[in-house]
C-alpha cells in the first residue's frame, strides 16, 4: 500500500519500469512489463509489453459504459503514422468509428454492417492511464495517472507481491494515519496496534521524524545490530535537564551492561545499587546528605566504636574518666589510673609555656627562656670529669677575641629572628672556635650556623687572670 506515488526507473531493460513475475503459467520466457525510456534524444516511449508464446496477450478491460482513449491528435497518413499505431492486425468485435477518412492499405473486411460517421474515444482525462474496464471498454481512473515522467497512485492501493524500486520512495509528509510509512494494523489480532514512520512540520520550519508503535504495554521498538555494530546519535547538543540534550527519554532507561559518561552525571533522584563496581568516589563538593554506615569501613559498628584512619571500626578507649582542678590553658598530668589533674602552675596558652609558683616563674616564649630565679644547668662536680687538661696561653687566646655590640641582619630574619632594632653585645663564634672550640655549638635555629655558650668562656677568663697575676707578681720582684 503506497499513499504517495511509485516512481519506477526509466529505461527499456529488464531492470527498469514495472515487471510482473515471469512465467505465471509455468514454462519459461513469459513476461509482462511497462517501461518508459528515451528512444532517440528527447523522444521517449512508454512500452506495455508481454511475449514469448502465441497467446501471451495484453488486455485492456473496462465495464460496459467505459472506454479507452488515445489523446494525441496526430493524424495518420499510413500504417506507421498517426496517434495510434498497430504493427499487426486489429480485431474489433463491435463498431469502428472513424471521424475523418478511413484509409486502408489492404483489404477492409467487415463481417457485419459497418456505419462509420466518425471515430472518437471520449470520457478520458488528461494524464490518466487508460485501462480495460469490466466488459472490455477502454477507461481510465483518477487513482492512476502518468504525466510523461511520473506514474501516480492515489488512494489505497494493494501490491500483493514484492515491489522493487531502484530510485527513491517518497512517502507523503504529515502526521496523520494516511501519511508516511504505515504497516498493516493489528498483526497479532485485536485492535489499535500500529507501527509507522512519519515526517511532518511541528511548528514553522521545525520538523519531526516520528518512529512510532503503540496501543499495548509490550508494543515495542527495537534497534537491532550484530557483533560490534552500534547505534550512534550524531548530535553534540549538551543536556542541562531531562527535557533537553541530544537524546531524551520521557520514561526510565534500562541498561544491561556498562554506562560510560564522558562528563558529569546529574541526578534529581537517588543513586541506588550495591556499588560493587565503584572503584573511586570523589565527594569533595558534597555539602549535604548522608552515607549509609554499611558503606563505611569494616568491623563492629555501634555507639562504642569509631572509624579509624585505616578504615576499620575500633572500640573507643577513654584514658581519662576524671579530671580534677580544671582550668583554661592548664597542662594535664596523670594522677594514676584514669584520673588526671589540671596543673595550675603549669600552663600553655598556645605561645608561652610557663612554670609558676606565686611570683616566681619560668617561661618560654618565642624561643626565649625567662626565669625570675637562678638557672642551674649541667654538672661541675670534679668527680664526674676525666681527661682534665689546663687551658694554656689563656691571655694570648683571649687577645684573639673581640667584644662588640650589634644588630641582627636580614639573613638572621630569614631564619626566623625578629628585626626590631634591638642591639646586642657579644663575640664572634668563629673567633671563639679558633681558641676555645669547646664553647661553640651549632645554632638551635639552624645547624649550618654557630652559637657561643658564653658561660664556657669563664674558664678562659679565669686562666687569663691567673696568667696576668703571675706576670704582675714577677714585675713586683
Amino acid at each position: 500500500t503506497v499513499s504517495g506515488k511509485i516512481q519506477p526507473s526509466a529505461g527499456s531493460g529488464a531492470g527498469n519500469g514495472i515487471h510482473w513475475g515471469v512465467d505465471p503459467g509455468g514454462g519459461g520466457g513469459d513476461f509482462a512489463s511497462i517501461t518508459y525510456f528515451a528512444e532517440t534524444g528527447e523522444n521517449t516511449k512508454l512500452r506495455i509489453a508481454t511475449g514469448d508464446n502465441l497467446d501471451d496477450d495484453i488486455e485492456i478491460v473496462t465495464d460496459n459504459t467505459s472506454f479507452t482513449k488515445v489523446t494525441s491528435t496526430l493524424d495518420a497518413s499510413s500504417s506507421t503514422t498517426g496517434a495510434f499505431r498497430v504493427g499487426g492486425g486489429v480485431g474489433i468485435a463491435k463498431k469502428l468509428y472513424v471521424g475523418t477518412n478511413l484509409n486502408v492499405g489492404g483489404t477492409l473486411n467487415v463481417s457485419s454492417s459497418a456505419t462509420v460517421n466518425s471515430l472518437k474515444v471520449s470520457d478520458l482525462t488528461n494524464n490518466r492511464v487508460v485501462i480495460a474496464g469490466p466488459s472490455g471498454e477502454i477507461e481510465d481512473s483518477n487513482n492512476l495517472t502518468f504525466n510523461g515522467s511520473t506514474l501516480g497512485l492515489t488512494g489505497s492501493q494493494t501490491i500483493s507481491s514484492n515491489l522493487t524500486v531502484s530510485g527513491k520512495i517518497q512517502p507523503s509528509a504529515g502526521s496523520g494515519a494516511g501519511n508516511g510509512i504505515r504497516w498493516a494494523d493489528n498483526p497479532g489480532g485485536g485492535s489499535g496496534d500500529f507501527a509507522s514512520i512519519t515526517y511532518y512540520a511541528e511548528s514553522g520550519e521545525n520538523t519531526k521524524l516520528v518512529i512510532a508503535t503503540g496501543n499495548d504495554v509490550d508494543d515495542d521498538i527495537e534497534i537491532q545490530t550484530t557483533g560490534n555494530g552500534y547505534t550512534k546519535i550524531t548530535s553534540t547538543l549538551d543536556a542541562s535537564g531531562f527535557t533537553n540534550g541530544a537524546f531524551r527519554v520521557a520514561g526510565g532507561v534500562g541498561i544491561a551492561k556498562k554506562l560510560f559518561v564522558g562528563e558529569n552525571i546529574t541526578a534529581n533522584g537517588t543513586f541506588t545499587g550495591n556499588g560493587s563496581g565503584l572503584n573511586t568516589l570523589n565527594a569533595s563538593n558534597l555539602s549535604s546528605g548522608t552515607v549509609h554506615i554499611d558503606r563505611l569501613g569494616s568491623g563492629t559498628k555501634n555507639s562504642s566504636t569509631f572509624l579509624a584512619g585505616d578504615n576499620t571500626f575500633r572500640t573507643v578507649v577513654v584514658a581519662i574518666n576524671t579530671l580534677n582542678n580544671a582550668g583554661n590553658n592548664r597542662v594535664i598530668t596523670s594522677s594514676g589510673g584514669s584520673t588526671a589533674n589540671s596543673e595550675a602552675n603549669l600552663t600553655f596558652d598556645g605561645t608561652t609555656l610557663q612554670v609558676a609558683a606565686g611570683s616566681n616563674y619560668v617561661n618560654s616564649a618565642n624561643g626565649a627562656l625567662t626565669a625570675t630565679g637562678n638557672i642551674t644547668a649541667f654538672a661541675s662536680d670534679i668527680r664526674l670529669k676525666t681527661e682534665i687538661k689546663p687551658i694554656e696561653n689563656a691571655v694570648a687566646k683571649l687577645l684573639k677575641l673581640n667584644g662588640f655590640t650589634y644588630e641582627l641582619n636580614e639573613l638572621a630574619e630569614s631564619l626566623g629572628y625578629e628585626l626590631n632594632g634591638e642591639r646586642y653585645s657579644g663575640v664572634s663564634a668563629q673567633e671563639v672556635k679558633e681558641v676555645l672550640p669547646e664553647a661553640v655549638k651549632p645554632a638551635p635555629i639552624n645547624s649550618d650556623y654557630m652559637t657561643v655558650q658564653y658561660e664556657k668562656l669563664v674558664p678562659l677568663l679565669i686562666e687569663a687572670i691567673k696568667e696576668l697575676k703571675s706576670e704582675i707578681d714577677e714585675l713586683k720582684k
